[in-house]
């Protein structure tokens, strides 16, 4: 197996093409593929260019700077800043991604050949033009390919075979660079200073490259600092201990976005997120690692392609590999271990395929070598044949994705329609400008308009709607499918109350608002509220507290119990948490272990109220009705707290208890009203019981709940949405 550059011959047969000219027919296949048939993003990884690279470029060449999302620095926000300026933003962003991943093969091409020779090289390019993740991002307005040309120059120039200080200056410019279009660059760094240090054999050379590297990167990288400490006072201020959190805490971003995961819990630093629960942060990071590793192979790279990177890797590792190898080998090292954090998607991982793909070169050339050797009628054929085999396959996949993006055209998969509503609009008597936000779930439309976007996540009706600015609302197929409440609105035909058709096409409708109310002013992302814990409670167990809290609600298998003993011993004697501990053994179905725990606190004025509430929910779940109409009766006669007689009263107050979260409470009131006038009218009751039930755990009680409410309702879409796509109703 091939180990050192000098150890593998050029191939005549392709002596007079460098491995870095695969990058002019990679850039120029996704290039057209983009400029021909990508008239307008999708909505998945472009979603983040209209609504969040596009708005925040061009505010920033207004000469209004932002902190931007709080997410990434601010180098893709100024190229496309830039771009936008020279002509139509998003055509000129397609065009970037194509030439960013071809000057990435150019300059990895010529690391593999100065590490290991021109066949491993071709091999391993040829192993870049046919990954599909790499595909797939080619044509994209996004942010990855820039980023992988960065991370690929800093590489390039930290991997050079004679090293000086202007290259080590280099690879401390790129990595600032890479690090300023994702924080997740910041692990180039370290790379490269360990690289320095394994490379460099003098001592004062090294202090020299050493001062060089940084030197350039806070050069680079200082300004932003410096910009971030005069916005928020925090030179270091950004939100992503936000996805590690998702990461360790949730393991699935969906879920974490749907079920408002930081919201409910509030994590507000990195420290916060690590010492929660340091159990479940260790466990996470070491299931990552062959978790990740495995997730690579199959998602990032594929089976085949895998084993033989894998194969190459183990070749190189057992014939001694010289320093330079070694040393690569440990960045790449380092670089997946960085990713170990955060929730798997092979798009995040693309800064590791460079080594995937040396492994691969190696592993075809040194196969190759070897079958010559112990056949030497193949030692001519065996390396033309492979190479003719990769170029065909790559060729094969390549025009293989390519048709399917066609396809995706052809087929309506791309929200097209949406160009054609948006220019009847632009061409109608309604006025579109930046004082006249959009209300949609995704923020094409408001792209097209030329207008502000509200997204519709967390807006449970037309009044929210309203309330949140909007001037228009956009309603689709899949926005009445995620927002029952908008299903009336799909087919145009009657315009509700306080809503004005605007136009319509097959794929949306764009309706303005009557009498929009002023569009409320947003804290600074820097500045939003921190929850502050209850009197004698310290953050951490408040933190802890209401991560438990949210598991019980959206993960049906895990027991929350364990995590409020970690409650230290101070807070354990609160009595709020002392009635968590009750509704976490609820939740896990320990009736009499509830009932313990609650019977404790029920004489306490600041509780008895939630506290008999929840013991009357006990005796309902037990099946002893009598007890739990005694119990009702006792409370509603003492009338406390707005529990009292009529019928109408009790409902707001169950439902005012299911804001606040309390929802074993509210159950108990919801029952009880039920059982007082199972006919009445006034309210959603069943439905409200229904969504308690879920909350608590208990999938069947809440489909009868829902079930009873389509009795009542029988045209209710929102109940039937829920008992066909609710995830905690299958569990």
């Amino acid at each position: 197996m091939l180990t050192r550059r000098e150890s593998e011959p050029d191939s005549p047969k392709v002596s007079w093409l460098h491995p870095r000219y695969m990058a002019v027919p990679v850039a120029l296949l996704w290039l057209l593929v983009g400029l021909l048939w990508r008239p307008i993003g999708d909505y998945g990884v472009e979603t983040d260019f209209y609504g969040d690279f596009l708005p925040h470029a061009r505010q920033w060449m207004a000469g209004l700077p932002d902190v931007l999302s709080g997410y990434r620095g601010p180098g893709y926000y100024l190229m496309v800043g830039i771009l936008d300026r020279l002509g139509d933003g998003f055509h000129l962003a397609k065009i970037l991604s194509a030439l960013s991943l071809g000057g990435s093969i150019w300059l990895l091409g010529g690391l593999f050949e100065n590490l290991w020779g021109r066949r491993p090289a071709w091999a391993g390019v040829l192993f870049l033009a046919g990954n599909t993740v790499l595909m797939q991002h080619a044509y994209r307005a996004a942010s990855d390919m820039f980023f992988f040309f960065l991370f690929c120059a800093a590489l390039a120039f930290t991997f050079i075979s004679r090293p000086t200080l202007r290259t080590w200056a280099a690879a401390g410019l790129f990595s600032g660079l890479a690090f300023l279009t994702r924080y997740n660059g910041v692990m180039l760094l370290p790379m490269v200073l360990v690289a320095l240090v394994g490379l460099e054999s003098s001592l004062r050379f090294r202090l020299k490259s050493f001062a060089m590297v940084m030197g350039v990167w806070l050069v680079v990288t200082l300004p932003w600092f410096v910009f971030l400490a005069v916005k928020t006072g925090n030179p270091f201020w950004n939100l992503n201990h936000i996805l590690i959190a998702e990461a360790i805490y949730v393991g699935d971003p969906s879920l974490a976005n749907m079920a408002g995961f930081q919201p409910s819990v509030g994590f507000s630093s990195i420290s916060e997120v690590l010492l929660a629960v340091p159990s479940q942060v260790g466990q996470v990071l070491f299931g990552n690692i062959p978790g990740h590793f495995f997730a690579d192979w199959k998602q990032l790279v594929g089976w085949g392609w895998g084993f033989g990177a894998v194969i190459g890797w183990v070749g190189v590792l057992v014939r001694r590999p010289s320093r330079r190898v070694l040393v690569f080998g440990l960045a790449g090292l380092l670089g997946f271990m960085a990713m170990l954090p955060v929730f798997y998607n092979p798009r995040f991982m693309i800064p590791l395929l460079p080594w995937w793909a040396a492994g691969f070169g190696v592993g075809v050339a040194g196969g190759t070598k070897s079958i010559g050797k112990r056949f030497p009628r193949l030692s001519s054929t065996g390396w033309p044949f492979a190479f003719a085999l990769l170029v065909g396959l790559v060729t094969v996949v390549g025009v293989w994705h390519a048709n399917t993006v066609y396809r995706q055209l052809e087929d309506g998969v791309l929200p097209t329609e949406l160009q054609g509503l948006a220019q009847k609009a632009l061409n109608s008597r309604f006025e579109f400008s930046a004082s006249t936000p959009l209300c949609a779930r995704k923020p094409h439309m408001a792209n097209n308009l030329g207008v502000p976007f509200i997204s519709l996540a967390g807006k449970s009706g037309f009044e929210s709607i309203r309330k949140s600015g909007a001037h228009y609302l956009l309603v689709s197929p899949m926005e009445a499918v995620l927002y029952p409440a908008l299903v009336p609105l799909i087919d145009g035909h009657t315009s509700p109350p306080g809503l004005m058709l605007v136009d319509q096409v097959p794929g949306g409708t764009l309706y303005s608002v009557e009498n929009p109310v002023p569009r409320p002013e947003s804290p600074p992302l820097w500045q939003q509220e921190v929850s502050t814990p209850w009197p004698g409670l310290s953050r951490m167990d408040f933190l802890r507290l209401r991560l438990a809290r949210w598991y019980t609600r959206w993960v049906p298998d895990r027991r929350v119990s364990p995590l409020l003993e970690k409650v230290s011993a101070q807070g354990q004697n609160l009595p709020y948490i002392k009635m968590r501990r009750g509704d976490a053994f609820l939740a896990e179905g320990q009736i009499e272990e509830a009932r313990t725990w609650y019977s404790d606190l029920e004489n306490l004025p600041d509780l008895s109220e939630n506290v008999g509430l929840r013991l009357a929910l006990l005796d309902y779940l037990e099946g002893d009705e009598a007890g739990f109409k005694n119990r009702m009766e006792v409370l509603v006669s003492a009338g406390e707290g707005g529990l009292s007689r009529p019928v109408k009263d009790m409902v707001r107050l169950a439902m005012k208890l299911r804001q606040e979260g309390e929802d074993e409470s509210a159950a108990a009131l919801f029952i009880y009203v039920r059982s007082l006038d199972p006919m009445s009218p006034v309210s959603e009751d069943y439905k409200q019981l229904g969504y308690c039930f879920l909350n608590l755990r208990m999938p069947r009680r809440a489909e009868q709940a829902f079930l009873n409410a389509l009795k009542k309702d029988p045209g209710d879409r929102e109940i039937e949405v829920i008992l066909a796509n609710d995830r905690r109703l299958q569990y």
